[in-house]
Formats: C-alpha cells, sequence, structure tokens
C-alpha cells in the first residue's frame, strides 16, 4: 500500500468533519458543528456562504496545527441536498430533511410515472430527494429569477477546490435525476421537471482524481502537488468502511437516525420501491433502507420520563434488567418522525399499543427501545438480509446494553466496528488493498440463542401491528 498522506473531509447534515491519514493510520481529526436552520413551514436548510466559510477557517487551522504535507484532499457529503445557484449568488441548501415537498410527492408516488423514476434511479420516492424538491418548486413555489445551476453539498465544495460544479456518481445516483443504469442524467425525468442537464453539474466516477486550482492551495497552505479526490456519499462511504473493517457486507447504523446497508455487486431494486439502491463504485453497489427513528427516539422518550434527553441513557441497565422481552405485551410502533423505509411516509404516527394499568414506567421505556430495534429488524428484512453477521456502528452502539439487545432482537451476531467514518471509505476508494493492508478494530457481541427465540413472537406481533396500521391509516 502506498503511503499517501490524506485528509478526508465530511460534510455531513450536522458537523464538519475532518480526518488526516498516513496510509491507513488516523493521525488527526476534527469536528465542527454547520448550522441548519428551520422554519415552521417544513423548511430546513443551510446557508451556504456560512457552510463555506467554516470549511475555509478549520481548513487553515488543521494545517496550522499538523504542519503536514497532503498528498489528497477527498470528500464525502451527505445526500439529497440542493442549492439553486443565480445571477447574483447561491440561494438556500435545502437538506435532506427539509419536508415541503412532503404533500407534492405523496400524490406524485400514485402516478405510474413514479414506478419509472424509482427503476430509473434506485432513488425512492420521498421529500428527501432532490427529485422532489426540483418537483414542489416547479408546480407550487417557482423562483421569481431564473436559477443558472442546481447543485448540491458535493458540487459546492468541488467547486470550492477546483473552480467547477463536479459530482460524484454515488451522490448523483441518490438525487432521483440520475440514472444509475446508464450512469448519467436520465433526460426524461429531467425534461418532466423542466430542467435542463446544463443547469447540473459535471458528472465523474468515484475514484476520480481532480487538479485543485492554484490560489486555493495558496490560501490554503497546500503543497503544489495536492490534489483532490472527488470521493462519494456519506452513506455509501460509511457502508464501504464496515466492510474494509469487518470484512462483512451489511451494515447496521444508528445514531440519531438509522440505516442498514449492504454492499452488492449488482443493482438491486425492491419491486414496490421500498429500498434504495446507490452506486458507489465500478461494479459495487449500497442497497439498503434508512430509518428517521433511531436515537431521536430514545431522546423523546428520556424527555418524556426523565424531563432532559440525556437521562434515560444511565438507566438502561436497570430498566432492562428490571423488566422482560416485550414489555409485558407492552408495544411500541416508534414511527414519531414519519418514515422512511420500508413505508416512505411522512405522515405516519408513533403509538403504543396494548397499556394496561399494570404497565409501568419501566416498561414502557423497554417497549420504546426494543420498538426502535424491531423497526431495525422490519428494514433488514426489507433488504433481504441473510448474513449470520453484520457490522454495527453509530452513537447508540455506545451503550452496552443496547448492543447485546440489537444481537438478540436481530438474531445476529453483530461486530461492533471501530471504523464507520466515512473517511475510512474514502481510504478504500484510493488504495484497492487496504482492506488487506489496514488492522481490523471491531467487538464481538454474540447473541444470545434463549432471547433470540424469545424475540420471535415480540417480532410478529410488531410486524402484524405495522401492517395493520398501514391497512387502517395508510
Amino acid at each position: 500500500m502506498t503511503t499517501h498522506t490524506t485528509l478526508t473531509i465530511d460534510v455531513g447534515t450536522t458537523a464538519i468533519k475532518l480526518f488526516l491519514y498516513q496510509g491507513a493510520q488516523l493521525i488527526h481529526r476534527q469536528e465542527h458543528r454547520i448550522k441548519t436552520y428551520t422554519e415552521a413551514n417544513g423548511k430546513v436548510y443551510q446557508k451556504p456562504e456560512e457552510l463555506l466559510e467554516t470549511l475555509h477557517t478549520v481548513l487553515l487551522a488543521l494545517n496550522e496545527e499538523t504542519k503536514r504535507t497532503i498528498d489528497f484532499i477527498a470528500l464525502s457529503t451527505a445526500m439529497h441536498s440542493l442549492l439553486p445557484v443565480f445571477d447574483q449568488g447561491y440561494g438556500d441548501i435545502l437538506i435532506w430533511s427539509d419536508q415541503q415537498a412532503a404533500s407534492t410527492i405523496d400524490t406524485f408516488r400514485k402516478t405510474a410515472f413514479s414506478s419509472l423514476v424509482y427503476e430509473k434511479t434506485g432513488t425512492p420516492i420521498h421529500y428527501m430527494s432532490p427529485f422532489s424538491k426540483l418537483l414542489w418548486i416547479k408546480e407550487t413555489h417557482p423562483f421569481p429569477l431564473p436559477v443558472k445551476q442546481w447543485i448540491g453539498l458535493k458540487e459546492l465544495i468541488a467547486d470550492y477546490f477546483t473552480g467547477e460544479y463536479i459530482l460524484d456518481y454515488s451522490t448523483a445516483s441518490a438525487t432521483g435525476l440520475f440514472n444509475s443504469s446508464t450512469l448519467d442524467w436520465d433526460d426524461e425525468i429531467l425534461a418532466f421537471l423542466a430542467v435542463n442537464r446544463t443547469q447540473l453539474a459535471q458528472l465523474v466516477d468515484t475514484d476520480a482524481v481532480l487538479p485543485i486550482e492554484e490560489h486555493r492551495k495558496q490560501a490554503l497552505g497546500l503543497n503544489s502537488h495536492t490534489q483532490l479526490l472527488i470521493g462519494a456519499s456519506d452513506g455509501c462511504l460509511a457502508a464501504l468502511a464496515g466492510y474494509l473493517n469487518t470484512g462483512l457486507h451489511t451494515s447496521v447504523t444508528l445514531g440519531t437516525s438509522g440505516a442498514v446497508r449492504k454492499l452488492s455487486t449488482k443493482r438491486e431494486l425492491d419491486p414496490n420501491g421500498k429500498t434504495f439502491c446507490y452506486y458507489l463504485a465500478e461494479n459495487l453497489w449500497v442497497c439498503g433502507g434508512p430509518t428517521n427513528n433511531g436515537g431521536a427516539v430514545l431522546e423523546w422518550v428520556s424527555n418524556l420520563f426523565f424531563d432532559d434527553s440525556t437521562t434515560l441513557f444511565d438507566q438502561l441497565g436497570n430498566v432492562l434488567s428490571s423488566t422482560s422481552p416485550g414489555a409485558n405485551g407492552l408495544q411500541f410502533l416508534p414511527f414519531i418522525n414519519g418514515e422512511r423505509a420500508p413505508m416512505w411516509n411522512p405522515f405516519v404516527k408513533g403509538s403504543y399499543q396494548g397499556i394496561t394499568m399494570t404497565h409501568r414506567r419501566s416498561e414502557f421505556i423497554r417497549a420504546a427501545v426494543e420498538g426502535m430495534i424491531l423497526n431495525l429488524k422490519m428494514i433488514m428484512e426489507t433488504v433481504e438480509i441473510s448474513d449470520e453477521e453484520v457490522s454495527i456502528n453509530g452513537g447508540v452502539f455506545r451503550h452496552t446494553e443496547l448492543t447485546q439487545l440489537t444481537a438478540n432482537i436481530l438474531g445476529k451476531d453483530c461486530l461492533l466496528s471501530a471504523h464507520n467514518e466515512p473517511g475510512f471509505g474514502l481510504l478504500g476508494l484510493q488504495e484497492t488493498d487496504l482492506k488487506t493492508s489496514s488492522t481490523p478494530s471491531f467487538k464481538l457481541i454474540k447473541k444470545d440463542n434463549e432471547q433470540v427465540q424469545l424475540y420471535q413472537s415480540v417480532y410478529q406481533h410488531f410486524i402484524h401491528s405495522v401492517i395493520t396500521y398501514e391497512n387502517r391509516h395508510l
């Protein structure tokens, strides 16, 4: 393995994370929060000028602190963002959680063309995607000024370094505008949205290495030979990072939200459009399903029962040891933030079911925790995961009680991966032999077979309740 010094930049929806690697060895990391704005109408956005200013500041600080000669800068960004560029400057960056298109896309889902869009792009029909945002803008909120370019976070950062709007196939494949079979913008979809391909970025593969403008290298104190690796999307790279560390093709991420992802050598679509399938590299795809209701559920429960968002985590051990699987018949459907996979419906609601006077606070808490993980199991079955072991990562799994409970409910041995950041996945795009040359770092959590059996009936009850809810309300 060639020992390059690589700076990976991961621009998510909450923070910019910088990881500096010498070969596969992490030698420095920084994290800086990004401000997100929300409005009562469902608008959720960031300001591009603020983001670029933060990025510039932290890059200068990193260079001053590390004094390293950087060979490559590699990019990871969140998916599903949309930013209009006018002659007068930038608009706002609408991020994935912007909900303004929810009603528009709910109507569109009922059309025949919606199935075709999914078949072409592998992007589920949901308000998160740039497709949905563009449709909403076209039908209900056209801009008074002509839009010169439609870009997202990746193109914004690429332009900062190269002076051009450039987008990788991976991030493009989550826009709903990109035909992931032909690896190009889809003209039929663009015509439907009244978008011209000249308004969109130049497309390149995820391993494309690009020159950085001289004035940018000088301003940041970079070496004259420093180049830019365009990279991929954060979710796809996190899946690759888990594989490179554990050797497992399936990963489960559980932070504030969550996702089940599997690496596949072929493009796999769900016949009912319930999963995503995004390009990562040649002959490598990431298929899966995300949830809105990960650790956010636990924070909500903690606020509900303890008046703050963290006390619950200190009490989890006692709660789980004093209650039994299934929470004495109490069930929680965790859809308090609407839901993505497998329903893709922002209007679905959460609920407790089976409440009696005998239920205690601890059982309400256990039911909520179980509901969050049972939902992941439902997504896992939708994605058709048959592996006996899965890689797990994310902030929720810092709590030992939750790692064991997850193994028991999923019915799988879990490898808690230390290398799960998109930055490590970027190294994998750069170095094809990274898996054999890096040192694995993970903890094995063995499922308890007796508990697995107990949770089989709990899960069947959960699935029955979800199907009943869908039939009655959706």
